[in-house]
């Protein structure tokens, strides 16, 4: 039915949060337990690495590897340009030098042609983004880290699930960092985890989170609140009668969205680690991940489906996609569409009855807060980008809405 408007999001945990937290606490097992070595095992299997190791987040996951690594005050480590801030922001807290290198317009991964003359006698590690889910060209990269004698880390934060030349992203660098936000394939309300074949990364990373502190149960039980609140307002009637009108008058009077302030993130440069970053990951988000693990390769099979068919009606506009590598699998994290007018897309997305999300990646070599370094293709995804809705299942009011779509073209 073309009534019900589509929300940006799948909120695809098949239980309630609040019923999970309440059978962890009448087990007295919400900070402490045995499904935390229970989801790491299962992680490690499934990646097929020797370790992994549950984090308080993706960007602490990051933070913990570089010191583990002994990436140390002065060092450089190579980023891709577009990329989330949080990750510059962690090689500033270390005191590491971030060194950009502009994305290949097509995969909006980091571009391995320029990689080589971003290498310096400082440079320890290149950071290898698989964004969206799309696997980068990690062969090549690693061509050119072996040539030096410089160490790949893998920002894995979009891509549990996805695999290049038939072998999981997540296993071709010395260790690699997995988020678990809200918005992942995976949702435990935060939190990451690092996987890595090395003994003494794994050994120093224990060492440092065994001083971190406990989950906070009140703050488990808010998010576990506010995963519950915002299942409620994108469920088809709620967000249909009651959120999209909202959505759709402000877009049109203003041109923003109320939708994008409750997801914004403050980009900052931070000096230290805020204290709340250093809190161990939690039992009952453990048993969350446990759950949803056993379903994730069906899941992504079934958004890279609903993926091909929306590229076949979109491909008909004027929108243009992110490109896969030959032999690759996306894990398809979000569906980025690139336009050279985003406000008139915008307006159409929003007059076809579909919410969308604006970019939270930035060019970050053009920020101010690292430096300044010109990377033009970073700079064109940026001001071009908005992620369509993607589901994990069929969805036939929402594709006649993208032939609407196209049709206003």
């Amino acid at each position: 039915m073309l009534f019900w408007k589509v929300p940006r999001y799948e909120f695809r945990y098949p239980k309630s949060p609040l019923a999970t937290l309440l059978g962890c606490a009448m087990r007295r097992k919400v900070v402490d337990g045995e499904e935390i070595n229970t989801f790491e095992n299962a992680l490690s299997r499934y990646l097929g690495v020797r370790h992994v190791l549950l984090t308080p987040s993706g960007r602490m996951a990051f933070y913990l590897i570089m010191k583990a690594m002994g990436i140390e005050p002065g060092d450089e480590v190579i980023l891709p340009a577009f990329t989330f801030p949080a990750i510059p922001n962690m090689c500033h807290i270390a005191g590491v030098k971030s060194v950009f290198v502009d994305v290949n317009i097509h995969t909006l991964n980091i571009d391995p042609s320029l990689v080589e003359d971003a290498i310096s006698s400082r440079t320890k590690a290149v950071v290898v983004n698989h964004m969206f889910g799309e696997p980068a060209d990690v062969g090549a990269i690693s061509d050119i880290c072996k040539k030096h004698n410089i160490d790949i880390i893998e920002d894995c934060a979009h891509a549990l699930g996805s695999e290049y030349m038939g072998r999981k992203t997540g296993t071709f660098g010395k260790a690699s960092l997995f988020s678990f936000s809200m918005t992942k394939n995976i949702n435990t309300l935060g939190g990451g985890f690092i996987a890595t074949d090395e003994d003494v990364i794994i050994e120093r990373v224990k060492t440092e989170l065994s001083r971190y502190k406990p989950p906070n149960r009140l703050e488990l039980l808010r998010r576990a609140i506010k995963f519950e609140y915002l299942r409620m307002i994108t469920s088809k009637p709620f967000f249909s009668l009651l959120i999209f009108p909202l959505i759709r008058r402000r877009r049109l009077a203003e041109g923003t969205n109320m939708l994008d302030e409750a997801d914004s993130y403050e980009h900052k440069l931070m000096d230290g680690l805020p204290e709340e970053c250093k809190t161990r990951f939690s039992n009952y988000q453990a048993v969350m991940g446990i759950e949803q693990l056993k379903r994730i390769d069906d899941y992504i099979d079934a958004r890279n489906r609903s993926a091909a068919l929306m590229r076949k009606i979109l491909g008909q506009g004027d929108m243009g996609f992110q490109h896969g590598l030959p032999g690759s699998k996306s894990a398809l994290q979000s569906f980025p569409v690139m336009s050279r007018n985003k406000e008139s897309l915008a307006t159409r997305l929003v007059m076809s009855g579909i919410d969308f999300r604006e970019t939270d990646m930035r060019n970050c070599a053009a920020m101010g807060l690292f430096g300044k370094k010109a990377c033009p293709n970073a700079e064109r995804v940026e001001d071009s980008i908005i992620y369509l809705p993607i589901f994990g299942r069929h969805n036939s009011s929402y594709m006649r809405r993208l032939r609407n779509l196209v049709n206003r073209t």
